[in-house]
């Protein structure tokens, strides 16, 4: 039997040389050693790994992200829904702090509002970000919901947004199949 083995790009966030990429690292390589072979979302994917975890000597393919024709259906945005929107993880590498000050400066300048559709460790420190920068009533945090909820949150000519600080999401695909705009 031929084992496939499809490594997690959140493993490869972690700084190099913390105790949580330390950790992260030797678990993909342990689960390197038990397969024959790795699959990778993007290129980006599969250089990181290798960059950080080895993997010369093992069967490697990139398989990007496939969609059906289905998923291209445009919901209809809520009577409620918001300029922007963001969908993903509440953690500091998808760069929702800096969508907040954006947010900050385009309100300065014109109404415009966001919901904020995930969760994650840094949820309350951006909940707390958002009211000292005066965004309490324009910004709203929902929490994790599926993906064809979360795109009627926000209206066709605000996007969604596709947060990150290291590499390019794959938020956007969902983005595109929802005939959504998306920007980074």
């Amino acid at each position: 039997m031929t084992t496939i083995y499809a490594p997690h790009g959140g493993s490869l966030h972690f700084a190099p040389g913390s105790l949580e990429a330390r950790i992260f690292m030797t678990l993909e390589r342990k689960l390197m050693s038990m397969t024959d072979g790795l699959i990778f979302e993007s290129g980006f994917a599969q250089a990181r790994y290798r960059e950080r975890v080895g993997g010369e000597g093992i069967a490697q393919r990139i398989v990007f992200d496939g969609v059906s024709e289905a998923e291209f259906a445009a919901p209809e945005a809520r009577e409620d829904a918001s300029d922007l929107l963001f969908i993903g993880e509440l953690r500091d590498l998808k760069g929702v702090d800096v969508l907040l000050v954006a947010l900050s400066l385009v309100r300065a300048k014109r109404p415009a509002s966001l919901t904020i559709v995930g969760e994650g460790r840094e949820g309350e420190a951006l909940a707390a970000q958002a009211a000292a920068l005066g965004l309490g009533d324009s910004v709203a945090f929902v929490g994790a919901k599926p993906a064809a909820k979360a795109f009627k949150m926000g209206r066709v000519l605000g996007g969604a947004i596709a947060g990150g600080k290291l590499s390019f999401p794959t938020s956007p695909t969902s983005s595109w199949r929802q005939r959504r705009p998306g920007c980074r």
